[in-house]
């Protein structure tokens, strides 16, 4: 990866990140409006399908076959539950304890001592696969 490349994905990095306070005081205010955490995790979550499908559609990817979909392994379809999880409990803790607190309280989750570190991740070839993959080992 050149230099470069480095700086503008770090510089994505650094975007995404200051947008998650953002987004958890936006779905506090949908929810405040809306009345329901729930409806409104719904509400989030389908905007986001609609995003994610037209830009799926705008880059050209291929769906991936049912075959390739049955190859995943169970852990990997956990990333969704993760997220609606995140999604429903920034939704209903932000407007109660404050966008502030509820990031301030949610980050010592993602640095605990048995989270995936990016400086413990390594790119590993599977031996059945020509497809590259990465590996996280716990700090």
């Amino acid at each position: 990866m050149s230099s470069l490349d480095f700086v503008l994905l770090g510089a994505l990095a650094v975007i995404v990140g200051a947008l998650i306070p953002v987004q958890a005081a936006t779905n506090a205010a949908m929810s405040r409006v809306i009345g329901s955490v729930a409806v409104t995790s719904l509400a989030l979550f389908a905007i986001g399908f609609v995003v994610v499908a037209a830009w799926a559609i705008v880059i050209r990817v291929p769906l991936p076959s049912l075959v390739t979909l049955r190859h995943v392994p169970a852990y990997g379809w956990f990333g969704g539950v993760i997220v609606a999880g995140y999604v429903i409990s920034i939704t209903f803790l932000a407007p109660r304890l404050g966008v502030g607190n509820a990031i301030r309280l949610v980050s010592p989750g993602r640095s605990s001592p048995r989270s995936p570190s990016i400086t413990s991740a390594r790119s590993v070839r599977s031996s059945n696969d020509s497809r590259w993959a990465v590996q996280l080992a716990p700090c």
